[in-house]
């Protein structure tokens, strides 16, 4: 099944041979989930060569929750407080900053 098995690669590969103008019977499968069309069998290896890599390269560093940026301290209350909120803008920041997009 091409270099990696994973739906969602597969998913994004079929909508992207419309880009480079593969016609929809080269995507035709054998029974071991190959494609038949040697040249598409090709670019799916090579697809999933730079699909793989992509995530390899995506390394997102976390801020760390028990740093002191994220204690918040009151007159009432013994010791700190975790501010989740400043924490959650933290971790979009860094994730945007990767290039991911964040879904609220």
């Amino acid at each position: 099944m091409g270099v990696i098995d994973d739906p969602k690669m597969r998913e994004v590969f079929e909508k992207m041979t419309g880009r480079f103008h593969i016609p929809a019977e080269q995507l035709q499968k054998d029974e071991d989930g190959e494609y038949i069309d040697k040249e598409t069998a090709s670019y799916w290896v090579v697809f999933g060569i730079a699909w793989a890599e992509s995530r390899d390269a995506l390394v997102i560093e976390l801020p760390n929750r028990f740093s002191e940026a994220y204690q918040e301290y009151f007159d009432d209350v013994e010791g700190g407080c975790f501010n989740e909120s400043k924490y959650i803008t933290d971790l979009h920041k860094n994730i945007e900053a990767a290039g991911v997009k964040v879904k609220s």
